[in-house]
């Protein structure tokens, strides 16, 4: 099978880039795979744990605000799950 650069970065997740040239050989692609994640640095994104507490205290928030007795507990409470 012949190696094509440009289906090579697409399907790895890269993409083309105006910023990087397409790699010239399937090493070229592995070697850029294993180095950096440059995107993960730039778009950090949380742990599971941190997200799962994160959408639990808000459901628990929004809860509250269905459930709170008075206008203003509810106000409260809306902007909490904010």
């Amino acid at each position: 099978m012949r190696f094509d650069p440009e289906i090579a970065e697409i399907r790895f997740g890269c993409g083309l880039s105006p910023q990087w040239p397409p790699a010239v050989s399937a090493d070229a692609v592995l070697a850029r795979l294993a180095g950096p994640d440059r995107a993960a640095a730039r778009f950090p994104v949380p742990a599971f744990d941190t997200a799962l507490a994160a959408t639990r205290a808000y459901r628990r928030a929004v809860r509250a605000a269905r459930r709170a007795a008075t206008e203003g507990d509810r106000e409260a409470a809306r902007r909490d799950a904010r």
